[in-house]
């Protein structure tokens, strides 16, 4: 995994997109330069929506853990998988 702490900065890529449904509970991440699509789950969903503009990671951490009812550790290890996973793809970039 990459190396990630809670004052890194990260925003989406400018060829990248969000896009969500929440009636049909159905959101996607979009790579415009590549034609990539990425199915996403509420929670991917939610936590790639705070980076729209450049925000740190320990920001959208403490979102996270005030949105959803889970054990900090844990929370704190599927934020930066996921986040991991988006700057592997190119959905995020670093600032």
């Amino acid at each position: 995994m990459l190396d990630l702490n809670r004052d890194d900065v990260l925003v989406l890529a400018e060829d990248a997109a969000i896009h969500a449904i929440p009636d049909l509970e159905k959101y996607w991440a979009f790579n415009t330069q590549t034609g990539d699509q990425y199915t996403l789950n509420e929670t991917a969903h939610f936590i790639l929506s705070h980076f729209g503009e450049a925000t740190s990671i320990g920001k959208v951490l403490d979102h996270f853990m005030a949105e959803f009812d889970v054990p900090q550790k844990a929370g704190e290890k599927d934020v930066l998988e996921i986040l991991a996973e988006y700057l592997n793809e190119g959905i995020l970039i670093r600032r």
